[in-house]
């Protein structure tokens, strides 16, 4: 199944970051905090999108780890 960028948290509050940059009085300062902006927010992206993946498969349970003895969890987890 194919995620919608509407989907996606991250770009959420990408937008909200640079919605906010957008809204300050134009200025040198105001260039300044976009650029820098837009540059944390692709980063962030990028960043999550390339080592997501990589993750998910070092935390991965090797099969038959989930098999859990009757008894063995504490009291109310099983």
């Amino acid at each position: 199944m194919r995620t919608c960028h509407r989907d996606n948290p991250n770009l959420l509050r990408g937008g909200i970051s640079i919605a906010l940059a957008l809204s300050l009085p134009v200025g040198p300062v105001r260039d300044l905090l976009l650029a820098a902006t837009i540059g944390a927010v692709l980063f962030g992206v990028l960043v999550q999108r390339m080592t997501l993946g990589r993750v998910i498969e070092r935390g991965k349970v090797p099969h038959g780890v989930h098999d859990v003895e009757e008894g063995s969890l504490p009291k109310g987890l099983g």
